[in-house]
């Protein structure tokens, strides 16, 4: 999904928060904590959930609108259909941070029953609709908590959390869950340390049988070249003293070279000319 698509479904989104916040927020206060009306819960977390789309979509909206305005045709990437797209993407995500910011529940209402000057209204909106812009655009804070509907919200949200912490019942349960929670942070603790104690030795318990493992290869390896050796010097001690049997001390000079061939040439060399120790060799 392209970053203009993902944009579009944020702002989408953030729309019908907005609308969900205000409507929300209506019927809680006419139902004045009737059965069937929204929760205080229910509003923060739509609250919440507003203001983090704001907040994560501002600075990405400013990019994107940046590339669109790019004056550079060597650095333009979006075409003319497409800049119109993101420039509309623009001024709904504008309108929705400006209805947040500037359009209380009490307003709303009183546009519904009282005209005002039209003409000061409508400088005065284009004047905040400017403001807005200029701060999305500059990267500047929007400044939600001077939102009307934000603000009474929260106020609400905290007001429901004191009254249930006044409660006994809710002290005690948080009294008990604090309790329980260092508890299990203690005990998280002492589980930690004693796996790392036991993985610390079962590595140095591997590392000792893996050390005795080659050792004992290592010497497998010697013992087995020593038996070759042995068995080579055995039968080579053997075969001559077998030889010496036959022959005997006078005609031991002629028997080493017919058993050496190595041996001629030295023979040769010690009795004979050089021509002829090379015709012997």
């Amino acid at each position: 999904m392209t970053e203009y698509k993902k944009l579009v479904s944020l702002v989408d989104t953030l729309k019908e928060n907005v609308e969900v916040l205000y409507a929300q927020h209506d019927a809680s206060n006419d139902a004045n904590e009737e059965a069937g009306s929204p929760s205080t819960d229910a509003l923060f977390s739509v609250a919440s959930a507003v203001g983090a789309a704001v907040g994560n979509g501002a600075p990405r909206i400013a990019k994107i609108v940046a590339r669109a305005r790019e004056t550079d045709p060597n650095r333009q990437i979006y075409s003319e259909m497409m800049c119109g797209k993101i420039e509309d993407l623009f001024d709904s995500f504008v309108a929705a941070v400006y209805r947040l910011l500037y359009e209380s529940p009490l307003e709303r209402r009183a546009q519904t029953n009282v005209k005002d000057d039209e003409n000061q209204g409508d400088e005065l909106a284009d004047e905040r609709e400017e403001a807005v812009r200029a701060a999305v655009l500059e990267g500047r804070s929007l400044l939600l908590e001077d939102s009307a509907v934000l603000a009474d919200i929260e106020r609400k949200h905290d007001a429901e959390l004191l009254r249930r912490a006044a409660a006994e019942a809710w002290a005690g349960r948080v009294a008990e869950d604090l309790s329980q929670l260092i508890l299990f942070e203690h005990q998280s603790r002492q589980v930690l340390e004693a796996e790392e104690k036991q993985n610390r030795t079962s590595l140095v318990e591997k590392k000792q049988r893996d050390k005795g493992m080659v050792l004992g290869i290592l010497q497998l390896l010697a013992d087995a070249k020593l038996g070759v050796e042995m068995t080579r010097r055995a039968k080579e001690k053997a075969w001559l003293a077998e030889a010496a049997k036959h022959v005997k001390v006078d005609g031991l000079v002629g028997f080493l070279p017919r058993a050496f061939p190595t041996l001629r040439c030295a023979v040769a060399l010690l009795n004979t000319s050089e021509r002829c120790a090379r015709r012997c060799c």
